[in-house]
């Protein structure tokens, strides 16, 4: 009976142990002072030069710097871009570091800065939509300073891409004619997501049934070659940048389709159609007429039904002079990259110089993060940062 007694007391005591160790772990990890504020001036603000720590892995990755993990090139920039720049993955020199970067998708609350300076600036860094934002994102209100996002209202803007005034001279119009003459195939699509938040899949669906020749590639596909070394796919050795060039080289259109429908989100979908060659056939929530070039682009939502829009594009593909017209922005236009870390590096610059000069201003925080992310303010009214898809999808 003892026996029973002692065993049923030690499953209790074992029971009691792993709900407080529970409550324990619920209590850490919603607990928004996992750090604690040191009133410290750790930086050398005397230099000119900038240390930006990035304290997350970028998508699992922390190979080498955090430029190339992004895969970023420093020698396609101006030489300013990067002028007394450093980015380091090393967190033992967090005492130095100006500004802390944390990327969303690589968030951890168990994984953060136990102490930070109130001098030293946090950035949030998300490219992905609202609609992708992590479920746990209400537990970093009142920790960065900055966000760093593709919106125009982020304190570092940090596009896909931009379009620049061109500085050379353009390319030679017969060479840019015989490109343009050699496309016998229609439109185009790369899609990874088969189901989407904007019903892209539905749309492409839907305008194939419309009579549009849509040929779909990737997961949704036929498969493409990936990135990496040069592979065997479809009985011929491909990488995936010939992938695209010999997409550009076939088609006319490309379906420029985002998998969301949010604030100023428009992706690489967008800016490499357009320096690749092809007219991108768009539908997101991005304003494409203040981002993208003069009659570069066709947005499906211009148009009052799907049949008109089929209607007009067939009638483009087979005109070839009104199609061509789709490439004159080229001779004072062309695609840039979108500069978010060149802006990032001069706005520390700068605030470091206005510190220097006597402004010891500490920066704001972003009191309701997931708040200012699914939301944006227009004329002092808030507006969802995304909205629904079309009615007829």
């Amino acid at each position: 009976m003892s026996t029973t007694t002692n065993s049923f007391q030690f499953l209790i005591k074992v029971i009691l142990l792993g709900i407080f160790w529970v409550l324990g772990f619920i209590y850490i990890y919603s607990s928004k002072d996992l750090y604690e504020y040191k009133k410290l001036v750790w930086v050398n603000e005397a230099s000119d030069k900038v240390l930006i720590l990035f304290w997350t892995s970028y998508f699992g990755s922390k190979n080498k710097d955090p430029l190339s993990a992004m895969g970023i090139n420093i020698a396609a920039y101006p030489p300013e871009c990067f002028r007394n720049c450093e980015f380091t993955f090393n967190r033992s020199r967090i005492t130095e570091a100006h500004v802390i970067v944390f990327h969303s998708r690589d968030l951890n609350k168990l994984d953060m800065p136990k102490f930070r300076s109130v001098t030293q600036i946090w950035v949030w860094m998300e490219q992905e939509s609202p609609i992708q934002a992590p479920k746990d994102l209400e537990l970093f209100s009142g920790v960065f300073n900055w966000t760093m996002t593709y919106r125009n209202d982020s304190d570092v803007v940090h596009p896909y891409g931009k379009i620049v005034p061109i500085e050379t001279s353009p390319k030679n119009k017969s060479e840019l004619n015989a490109f343009l003459v050699g496309k016998q195939k229609v439109a185009a699509a790369v899609i990874s997501n088969c189901h989407t938040n904007s019903k892209r899949e539905v749309l492409i669906k839907k305008l194939k049934q419309e009579g549009i020749s849509i040929d779909t590639f990737g997961n949704c596909g036929i498969p493409i070659c990936p990135r990496g070394p040069r592979v065997l796919r479809n009985g011929q050795n491909c990488t995936e940048s010939e992938f695209w060039e010999n997409l550009a080289k076939d088609y006319k259109f490309y379906l420029s389709f985002e998998n969301a429908l949010c604030k100023d989100y428009a992706t690489e979908k967008l800016f490499r159609t357009l320096e690749l060659g092809l007219v991108p056939v768009v539908y997101g929530g991005a304003d494409y007429q203040r981002i993208a070039p003069p009659n570069s682009f066709i947005d499906v939502e211009s148009f009052e039904t799907l049949s008109h829009f089929a209607e007009f594009l067939n009638n483009l593909n087979r005109n070839e002079e009104e199609y061509k017209k789709y490439f004159e922005w080229k001779e004072n236009f062309k695609v840039g990259r979108g500069g978010g870390w060149c802006t990032l590096c001069d706005k520390v610059r700068k605030h470091n110089l206005n510190r220097k000069g006597g402004k010891h201003h500490v920066p704001k925080v972003y009191k309701d993060l997931k708040d200012w992310w699914l939301h944006y303010t227009v004329d002092g009214d808030m507006k969802p940062a995304c909205r629904k898809p079309l009615e007829y999808l």
